[in-house]
């Protein structure tokens, strides 16, 4: 049977206040009526593309409550979690929902998987910063334009609230020369 590796950042479950943020063009970030539309809508497309041996890497602000974290007992795959500056709780209760490591950083191969994206002395040659944080700023050639090519942001505005495997990352940042 074989395992995908998927990515997603920026769930940012059980927290409310995301519903009134918007746009440099004053449009909503997220399209939601509310928190538990948000909540359906987002674990629907992530268990439709995620099955159960399958790993997931969740690129930080993962929950801000509790309550919200809770929701990761309802989402396949073996998850991990690169830490984001809302994933405040101990280690202990990411543990008890079902994540199977926590990091600050993870790097597989020729990515970089950070919340915030890094700085680019900290890229080796030919690496790419897989990261969040940023919500939807990115732009059709480039996830996120501002950086540069070698980044790539996977907070859940910019992949449609549904985790993306990384040989789509690889794919799509091939095609970005």
């Amino acid at each position: 049977m074989s395992v995908a590796v998927y990515v997603i950042g920026d769930s940012h479950f059980g927290h409310a206040n995301i519903l009134n943020f918007t746009r440099e063009d004053g449009t909503k970030l997220r399209p939601f009526d509310n928190i538990v539309q948000m909540h359906d809508c987002m674990v629907t497309k992530w268990n439709e593309v995620v099955r159960p041996q399958d790993h997931v890497y969740h690129l930080g602000d993962f929950a801000i409550t509790q309550n919200g974290l809770n929701i990761a007992l309802q989402l396949q795959g073996h998850k991990r979690l690169v830490r984001g500056n809302h994933d405040t709780l101990k280690t202990a209760h990411y543990l008890r929902v079902g994540f199977k490591e926590i990091y600050g950083v993870r790097i597989l191969a020729d990515l970089m998987m950070t919340h915030i994206p890094v700085h680019p002395d900290s890229l080796r040659r030919n690496w790419v910063n897989v990261h969040g944080h940023l919500h939807n700023n990115h732009a059709t050639g480039s996830r996120t334009p501002h950086l540069g090519l070698r980044y790539y942001n996977a907070s859940a505005e910019c992949l449609n609230y549904t985790p993306v495997t990384l040989e789509q990352i690889k794919a799509e940042v091939a095609t970005w020369a």
